[in-house]
């Protein structure tokens, strides 16, 4: 079987804590952000407790599975019940979990999302990964996002080919970010689409660079032909062949922010392999993006691919 698209990364289990009476102040050291404080031994009432399945490879899964992209998640779990219940859960889900290995030496992330007025901390706790029988299906589109340590030898054997059967759509994880900027440069000239947001860019670029053409200029010259960035309220960009648009994000009541880059990644690359269209992708990311923030969990609240197309024809990106 040919797949639309094979999803290469992480999977993991969130809880969500709702802390609606928890004051934030904006950050001294970054701004544009925010902090919080907790004193030590204070005892903080949490108003909800919600728990789903998350990490970047399964959102985006999920959000192409959605969106009529036919797909399957490439992971590596544990033999553990926990593993065997995410397992199941998926296959339920009418995803393939035929590339889903799960080896003794591997177990499950787990994130705790502290959600206050919408903004959230991540605390995050990453099992080891077994990655070594992991094998690429027969795909159009492979999709690589957050990975753990371990996943070196599978991305230095995509480097390695001098010519891929598949085309690489690629979302920078944390570990990468921090630890392998190596390889993520090694990756983006065999990179056809990008999907980041602005301080993503800035990393990869290692630039402090506030304009956004300034550094989507940048990442081309590295080799990316499609850039899908994102920055946050300001809305989203894409580029392609010296072509720049930019739409703004849409206005809606924020429940909670997780989920929101997945859910533009995923809507981003679903019509572009649908209509070939960037125009189209940037629209769809918007409004899917502009979805789960409504909700509470990485994938709740996305839309119907109907209901994006309906809503799309009221949106134009503009050129800059």
């Amino acid at each position: 079987m040919t797949y639309q698209c094979a999803i290469l990364g992480d999977i993991t289990l969130d809880k969500f804590l709702l802390l609606p009476e928890t004051s934030i102040m904006p950050s001294p050291h970054n701004p544009g952000n925010f902090v919080i404080n907790l004193e030590i031994g204070q005892k903080i009432p949490v108003s909800n407790i919600y728990e789903s399945l998350g990490g970047n490879a399964y959102n985006v899964t999920f959000g192409l599975q959605l969106l009529d992209i036919q797909s399957t998640l490439i992971t590596s779990l544990g033999t553990d019940e926990l593993s065997h219940y995410i397992v199941d859960f998926i296959q339920n889900l009418n995803i393939s979990t035929d590339h889903i290995i799960q080896t003794p030496n591997s177990g499950v992330n787990q994130s705790t999302i502290l959600s206050i007025n919408g903004e959230r901390v991540v605390l995050s706790h990453h099992k080891p990964k077994d990655y070594t029988h992991i094998t690429i299906p027969s795909t159009e589109w492979l999709y690589i996002t957050s990975l753990s340590q371990g996943s070196e030898s599978i991305l230095q054997s995509i480097i390695a080919q001098e010519s891929l059967p598949y085309h690489i759509a690629f979302n920078p994880g944390s570990y990468l970010l921090r630890h392998h900027m190596d390889i993520i440069h090694q990756l983006l000239p065999k990179t056809h689409m990008i999907l980041l947001n602005k301080e993503e860019a800035q990393h990869i670029t290692n630039s402090k660079e506030e304009s956004i053409p300034h550094l989507i200029h940048q990442l081309h010259t590295m080799g990316v032909l499609i850039i899908g960035l994102t920055d946050g309220t300001h809305g989203a960009y894409v580029s392609t062949e010296g072509k720049i648009q930019h739409l703004d994000s849409r206005k809606v009541t924020l429940a909670e922010t997780t989920g929101a880059g997945d859910a533009f990644a995923a809507a981003f690359l679903a019509a572009f392999i649908h209509s070939q269209d960037v125009t189209q992708a940037l629209k769809w990311g918007i409004i899917q993006s502009s979805a789960v923030l409504q909700k509470i969990g990485s994938v709740n609240g996305l839309m119907s691919k109907d209901d994006i197309i309906h809503t799309a024809h009221s949106l134009e990106p503009q050129v800059i």
